[in-house]
């Protein structure tokens, strides 16, 4: 609907676009989650079933977390390459390195279900907690750049960007979800295992906000920017229909 209106076809290029490719595959994931811990809670796996489950639900909530770095550095990196150009070479091999962060998340979050040791536990939530942190932190940095270049724009009398005013609002709403994410997690690592599937649940619809939030966020952009781009056809139609006035007047 978005590409029609947009007046190009609705073809596989503009429909399966990286953003729109990471804001569905996060979603997807966060069903495969909260399906795996629902499960989990409320059906009685025998011993492998569980075991099975719980890899999956490891599975998917690494890829969360990848899916959710990749569209926060796709929808800000040239803004935090203008505001913290020292930062920038950093934070981009944070990226690049990220994904292997995550393969060693996975493989602790495995060897925790087969090795049941404190030692295992301990190595589970080091990375776990400490990815997760990592990514609040990352989170954060983008936010801030945002906050930067609006106020930038500001104190420069420059006309402030509608699109990016809704990116700041959105951002500030899921970097407060994570938040809220960690502190989860650090409840599940106090309370009792009774309760720990129930908070490894409320994490996954915690996720599924946030990628709610950028659907949300994608659609009010959307139409910003055909606002936008309705008024700008809109002045230079009125500018030929002008030039044409002033060419017959000029001919007569």
């Amino acid at each position: 609907m978005s590409c029609l209106s947009a007046g190009k076809s609705l073809s596989f290029e503009n429909v399966f676009t990286l953003i729109n490719v990471l804001i569905l595959s996060g979603n997807v994931c966060c069903l495969g989650y909260n399906f795996c811990y629902l499960s989990r809670t409320f059906v009685r796996w025998v011993d492998i079933q569980r075991c099975a489950v719980s890899i999956f639900a490891s599975f998917f909530y690494a890829a969360i977390e990848f899916l959710y770095v990749r569209y926060a550095w796709a929808r800000s990196n040239d803004i935090v390459r203008r505001q913290f150009k020292s930062l920038f070479p950093s934070i981009l091999r944070y990226v690049g390195v990220f994904p292997y962060l995550l393969a060693l998340q996975f493989l602790s979050s495995v060897l925790v279900i087969f090795i049941n040791t404190p030692g295992t536990y301990y190595a589970f939530y080091i990375a776990n907690g400490g990815n997760g942190l990592t990514v609040v932190c990352f989170d954060i940095l983008l936010l801030s750049s945002f906050v930067s270049f609006l106020n930038s724009t500001h104190l420069e009398n420059e006309t402030t960007r509608e699109d990016f005013k809704i990116i700041s609002q959105c951002g500030i709403i899921s970097t407060l979800i994570c938040f809220l994410m960690v502190a989860t997690f650090v409840g599940s690592a106090i309370v009792g295992i009774t309760l720990e599937d129930v908070l490894y649940s409320v994490i996954g619809l915690l996720m599924s906000f946030v990628f709610l939030v950028f659907a949300v966020m994608k659609i009010f952009v959307f139409h910003v920017v055909q606002n936008d781009r309705s008024i700008q056809s809109a002045s230079w139609r009125g500018a030929d229909e002008n030039g044409t006035r002033c060419d017959v007047a000029s001919i007569n």
